[in-house]
């Protein structure tokens, strides 16, 4: 129940007054003490229901509810009688009802709305704190170009102009053919082989120098021009496409590039002035004297070597080229090996430049030989073997003595084989009763009277017999894969050697294959291993030129090597080292043909066994050949005539050779020797007419072929 007291002395008051009668203060009503208590109770079983609501509502349905705060706690019994399970861990949950009202309890559950808000504001931060960091990258790296720019000197900032230039000329680029004649004169005239297109910007241009690339089937395939553009020298490669200006006079007499066949790429250029020339007797002009030549280093783009009188650059490894130093005729020169990368002379050697005194310098990989490889030294060679440090492994060798294969070069003395790796170091060595040769790391040998096939893992392959009287043709044996071989003749890749029994007639032999993954073997019997036997053609012009060699009968053609097919493509060189497409190098063309004829010997000359060396010397001078082509000729045949103690000789030349096979060699040669020695065995002294020899003069770009015949 309510009464009204006082609000200031709290005495009751009568219902219907106002004031209160003692003090005239206002009236109020209030809950007696008893009412009190119950309304407080009621209200607070009101607000625990809608509490519970709430709670419920949190642990059923939580994303209904906006959570205010989360507080997680460690609790030992869960508060919400819907939990059944246990948990380590619930979270004090402060909720807000729809009223208003804020409710506190512990749940198992957490809502679902993720809290974005501060996960997108670290993203934003750090999205431009990446900003910052990229402008202020730009605006230094800017500030350090212009800084550089500044610093360059005044010809490289002009450097820098010319090549902005020509990249906005290079929308204007119009392409020109070039091409190369039978004279290795590279022109854009149409004269000649096409070999590529080059790029100009301006009407002047003109073409300095060129090498040719060749394909598997010894087609034209591309090349390197070097060539001017307006006063700019530029060199072209047709594989990769691209242009590169060098910093080279334009106004030298003669260029040359050196370039590494094999991989189809130049490494420097060689330029010369000063040449003098002079006329022989004949009225042809042959250079007398260089005064000036240099390299341009392509790598470094410097001219490395520019001395008076060096010439003959050639590209020997990676990092060394050779070079002559003192070109004039019948005087001594100097052969230099130079470190290509930096002006440095690594190696020198001086000697006369007539006949095999000719000094050079090889590569195998890193290795490089080095001396008279070519030539007879009283049946000692005189070359020296480097590793790629140019320390010493073998001094006093030939080059048939070197195999290179897969980065490792074997040396092979005829008795026992040395392996060394790619740094020089000997890894494997092995004695043997004879060595024949050593071709792609199968071992050639002689074993208890058989010819073997081995390597270092010790297989043993046996081919067939061997005798002492047989010949073993290195020249033409060896690994031939199928673009090398004769389609019509179905062999298949692989060893092939070339044995010369004489069992069914003078040069009659066998021939022996051997497969190098499956190790299986054939043989195939030769009647006779040519007719003329072994024809070598040297070539000799007056500066490097691209030739072309070729028969009027090829079919008459049964060995060759390098391969024969329509024709031989080679780089000559006037030293007479030949290049084919892939850089490969051949001291001159090998070949055995039919024989077509036979002389009758009603002249020549009687020639006794131990008269045979004093004899061939004597006649070959005579006839005009040099030391190397004398030498080489008596190794080959010395051994046929000793074989008998009695022979008839002739000599066929020139002009009686092309009468049955005529040579076809593009430049044309201004001199050219063809000789054919004839030997027949016989069994008594016999009275002949002695054969009168002329004298073979060189002249400009010479030729020269010997080979020969042997009658039963």
């Amino acid at each position: 129940m309510s009464k009204l007291v006082c609000t200031k002395c709290g005495k009751e008051a009568n219902e219907g007054e106002l004031f209160c009668k003692e003090c005239g203060s206002k009236l109020m009503y209030v809950l007696d003490e008893k009412d009190e208590v119950t309304s407080k109770k009621e209200k607070s079983k009101k607000e625990e229901k809608k509490e519970e609501k709430v709670i419920e509502e949190i642990a059923t349905e939580p994303e209904k509810v906006e959570v205010k705060e989360e507080i997680e706690e460690v609790v030992s019994e869960p508060i919400v009688e819907e939990i059944k399970e246990k948990p380590k861990k619930q979270n004090r949950v402060v909720a807000v009802t729809a009223d208003g009202r804020e409710v506190v309890d512990y749940v198992q559950y957490k809502p679902k709305k993720k809290k974005t808000g501060l996960v997108v504001s670290i993203i934003i931060i750090l999205l431009l704190l990446i900003i910052i960091g990229v402008l202020v990258f730009f605006i230094m790296n800017k500030d350090s170009e212009n800084k550089k720019e500044e610093d360059k000197p005044i010809e490289d900032k002009d450097k820098d102009k010319d090549k902005d230039k020509e990249k906005e000329k290079e929308e204007n680029y119009k392409y020109i053919k070039v091409y190369c004649d039978y004279y290795n004169n590279f022109n854009t005239t149409a004269s000649g082989r096409y070999i590529t297109d080059i790029p100009v910007v301006n009407d002047d241009y003109d073409v300095l120098a060129g090498v040719i690339f060749y394909d598997s089937s010894y087609n034209e395939d591309g090349g390197i021009v070097l060539y001017r553009d307006g006063d700019k020298v530029h060199i072209y490669n047709s594989d990769t496409k691209k242009k590169d200006t060098i910093n080279l006079n334009a106004s030298y007499e003669k260029y040359s590039i050196v370039t590494d066949l094999k991989n189809r790429k130049a490494y420097g250029i060689e330029f010369q002035e000063g040449i003098e020339k002079e006329k022989d007797k004949y009225g042809y002009e042959t250079v007398k004297r260089i005064s000036k030549s240099g390299y341009y280093n392509l790598n470094t783009e410097k001219e490395l070597y520019n001395y008076l009188e060096y010439h003959d650059f050639n590209y020997v490894t990676d990092d060394k080229i050779s070079a002559v130093k003192g070109y004039e005729k019948d005087s001594e020169a100097t052969a230099y090996l130079l470190n290509s990368k930096k002006e440095e002379q690594l190696l020198s050697k001086t000697y006369e430049q007539d006949g095999c005194e000719e000094y050079k310098y090889k590569g195998y990989g890193d290795f490089v030989l080095a001396g008279e490889s070519y030539c007879m030294d009283d049946g000692v060679g005189n070359a020296t073997l480097y590793d790629k440090d140019l320390n010493v492994l073998k001094t006093g060798i030939y080059e048939s003595n070197i195999s290179y294969y897969n980065n490792e070069l074997f040396y092979n003395d005829e008795t026992s084989i040395t392996k060394y790796n790619k740094n020089g170091l000997e890894i494997y060595k092995k004695e043997f009763t004879k060595v024949l040769d050593v071709i792609r790391g199968f071992f050639i040998i002689v074993k208890d009277n058989q010819i073997v096939i081995t390597n270092e893992d010790n297989i043993e392959v046996i081919l067939g017999e061997w005798k002492d009287t047989y010949f073993y043709h290195s020249m033409i044996s060896g690994y031939y894969n199928a673009n090398q071989l004769d389609n019509e003749q179905e062999k298949d890749a692989g060893i092939y050697l070339i044995i010369e029994t004489g069992e069914n007639g003078p040069s009659s032999g066998v021939e022996y294959y051997f497969n190098v993954d499956t190790h299986n073997t054939k043989k195939f019997d030769l009647p006779e291993i040519g007719g003329y036997a072994k024809p070598v053609l040297y070539l000799y012009p007056e500066e490097e030129t691209n030739v072309t060699v070729t028969f009027e009968n090829k079919n008459n053609i049964t060995v060759s090597y390098p391969k024969f097919k329509n024709s031989w493509e080679v780089v000559a060189k006037p030293n007479g080292d030949l290049y084919d497409k892939d850089g490969k190098y051949y001291y001159g063309l090998y070949w055995e043909e039919e024989l077509n004829h036979k002389v009758d010997f009603t002249e020549g000359f009687y020639v006794e066994k131990e008269n045979a060396i004093e004899f061939l010397e004597e006649k070959l001078e005579s006839i005009g050949l040099n030391n190397k082509e004398r030498n080489e000729f008596i190794m080959y045949w010395l051994p046929i005539l000793e074989r008998n103690e009695k022979n008839l000789v002739y000599f066929e030349l020139t002009e009686e050779r092309d009468n049955f096979n005529k040579l076809i060699i593009n430049p044309v040669p201004d001199s050219i020797l063809r000789l054919a020695i004839h030997v027949k065995k016989v069994n008594e002294k016999v009275n002949i007419k002695e054969e009168i020899l002329p004298t073979f003069e060189r002249v400009g770009f010479t030729a020269v072929e010997w080979g020969g015949v042997l009658y039963k």
